[in-house]
């Protein structure tokens, strides 16, 4: 079973996620909505892959939190935002991270990139 960790300030697109997740075999092991408790639920869940929005509640942006988390521990993370800006992109490049989805994104997107993603960590 894969946990995955849902980063998400859009209550409606956070919850539609976990849905087409958990309906594809993923389990939802927290949703979150502003970076600094996305480190904190990483810390207390540790989901085995990460789906990160870039624009988020609290005084850390997505970006930012994948910094401390990424530098804690050894996990997957998937950037999943509308606000690729070439700004974002530059801080994203410095990240290890394995995939970036725009908004809106198709169900099979999402679903194929998350697998890529733990497959390439995991196998």
């Amino acid at each position: 079973m894969k946990y995955v960790l849902i980063v998400e300030d859009d209550s409606i697109i956070a919850e539609y996620i976990k849905m087409v997740l958990e309906d594809d075999g993923f389990r939802v092991c927290g949703i979150s909505s502003s970076g600094e408790d996305s480190i904190k639920k990483t810390i207390e869940s540790k989901p085995d892959i990460i789906l990160m929005d870039v624009i988020l509640d609290g005084e850390i942006d997505g970006i930012d939190a994948a910094k401390i988390i990424l530098d804690r521990y050894y996990i997957p993370l998937i950037f999943c935002s509308a606000s690729f800006d070439e700004y974002s992109l530059r801080r994203i490049q410095t990240l290890p991270h394995t995939g970036l989805i725009n908004k809106p994104f198709e169900d099979d997107e999402l679903i194929s990139t998350l697998r890529n993603s733990y497959s390439n960590y995991y196998n």
